[in-house]
């Protein structure tokens, strides 16, 4: 495990755009609806706890678990829900590149998070729903075609 001081200047060195490629690759946001309320997380999956532990200490929170796969092999997940996600997902916003929309629409629905969970004001439950909609579709993808990611393709690429 990491001394103190050496995780100190290893947090110091993740960077936004970092996050924002390691997000893209080992990260997902689940935006989903369950028992009459709208929920989001931010996950961060990983074999190794340590690159996990040192973005939980950069923004101060996130719960850290573990579980086995398929292969036997313990995972390790960093997870981020509510309005706690919202450090890391303004972080990576002009980062994102894979799952910017995913970004996006995670930072619309915290805003749209009021106290103890509440809506701000009447009507944004059927937009976070909206979200969670979008965001499952995007996930398991209903867009497969990344107009943003390659503007210079002629042809549609699947990423």
């Amino acid at each position: 495990m990491l001394q103190n001081s050496d995780a100190v200047a290893a947090v110091s060195r993740i960077t936004p755009q970092w996050i924002a490629g390691f997000f893209d690759g080992e990260g997902t946001i689940c935006a989903y609806f369950s028992k009459n309320q709208t929920h989001i997380h931010v996950s961060f999956t990983q074999k190794d706890p340590k690159i996990l532990a040192l973005i939980s200490l950069k923004y101060g929170g996130g719960t850290l678990s573990s579980k086995k796969g398929s292969s036997k092999a313990t995972c390790w997940s960093l997870n981020f829900g509510g309005t706690s996600c919202l450090p890391v997902l303004y972080d990576i916003k002009d980062h994102a590149v894979v799952k910017r929309r995913q970004v996006e629409l995670g930072i619309e629905f915290c805003r749209l998070i009021g106290p103890g969970g509440k809506e701000i004001k009447p009507g944004v439950s059927s937009r976070r729903l909206e979200i969670c909609k979008e965001v499952s579709a995007l996930n398991h993808g209903a867009e497969l075609y990344q107009k943003e990611v390659l503007p210079c393709q002629t042809s549609p690429t699947v990423v």
